[in-house]
């Protein structure tokens, strides 16, 4: 299929919990009007109000073409040219089709003016696109092995070749996924619906809530608002991990050979041959990947310029 001249249409995935939590909210809504329930209908407040968060974060349906300039978008009227583009991405990594033929997250396309983001449902063959725009922008500089691990990598690129020796830097580039939109979604659901709970069981009179229900909403609500709050923290945590993960990303650097593989991350530096291994799992929710070697466990982490399902995919295949 020739994509030059083509207008492309990207759409977003479904957002499926929007839909979920809105129709939940109006058939709660609903039951309160029929059975003159009204503590149905408050409890309507915390689905309502993640679905309309949902809705106002959700990712927009784009138009563009792809012309002999480079990409122009038809609703922005702006056009990427292809000599500004200097790195493709999904999830912060490059995407390789072969290895991952479903295009899981929007294609992200970075250039001298910012960033471009794809939908992932293309109108077109996604890998299609993602090889035109590697075609047609200018080549990545190359980045030279880390000092540490330049031996290991000469000696085994000498004796097996390019083919068999696999050189993973640091990613440059991070992102927040659409897990992490989704958890910031519910935090803020539930500080706003506890809140307006709170409000309603000091607001409404005692003709409308008995005394017991209102103390009981304003203790529910006093719980979800301090569960949301709390939640919130455990975000922001998680994202002072992403930047301690950011700092290690630079200097991080990773080869696969036939012989062995070696690696520098942070303090963690040294290279091994594969009979040392035992087993290769994900852990962590699968944020890492645990290399069992006799005595200790090694932690591969999210820092590479390659997917984690591929770093391990090659462990597996050179250490069986």
């Amino acid at each position: 299929m020739e994509l030059l001249g083509q207008t492309i249409d990207a759409r977003p995935f479904p957002a499926t919990s929007t839909w979920i939590f809105g129709v939940v909210a109006v058939i709660m809504l609903a039951a309160a009007a029929a059975t003159g329930n009204v503590n149905i209908g408050i409890g309507a407040i915390f689905p309502a109000t993640f679905a309309v968060v949902e809705w106002l974060h959700r990712p927009r349906r784009q138009l563009f073409v792809v012309d002999a300039r480079g990409l122009a978008s038809l609703e922005r009227t702006e056009v990427i040219p292809f000599d500004s583009i200097h790195e493709l991405t999904v999830n912060g990594v490059a995407w390789r089709p072969e290895i991952s033929p479903k295009l899981a997250a929007p294609i992200v396309v970075h250039h001298a003016g910012g960033m471009f983001q794809i939908a992932p449902r293309l109108s077109v063959p996604p890998a299609q696109l993602y090889n035109l725009l590697l075609e047609k922008m200018p080549s990545a500089d190359v980045r030279e092995c880390h000092p540490l691990l330049a031996t290991f990598h000469a000696e085994n690129f000498e004796k097996f070749g390019a083919a068999k020796v696999t050189l993973i830097h640091g990613r440059r580039k991070f992102h927040r996924t659409s897990r992490w939109r989704w958890l910031y979604s519910g935090a803020i659901s539930m500080v706003v619906a506890g809140t307006a709970w709170l409000l309603l069981s000091n607001s409404l009179g005692e003709g409308v809530l008995l005394e017991d229900e209102r103390e009981g909403w304003e203790a529910f609500g006093g719980m979800m608002a301090l569960f949301g709050l709390l939640f919130s923290l455990i975000i922001f945590a998680a994202r002072s991990t992403n930047s301690k993960l950011k700092k290690l990303a630079p200097d991080a650097c990773m080869v696969i050979a036939p012989a062995g593989m070696a690696m520098k991350q942070g303090d963690l530096k040294g290279a091994m041959r594969w009979e040392e291994v035992r087993s290769v799992e994900f852990v962590a929710g699968g944020s890492s990947i645990g290399v069992n070697v006799p005595g200790a466990k090694l932690l591969i982490l999210d820092v590479y310029d390659r997917s984690l399902d591929e770093i391990a995919m090659l462990i597996r295949r050179n250490a069986s």
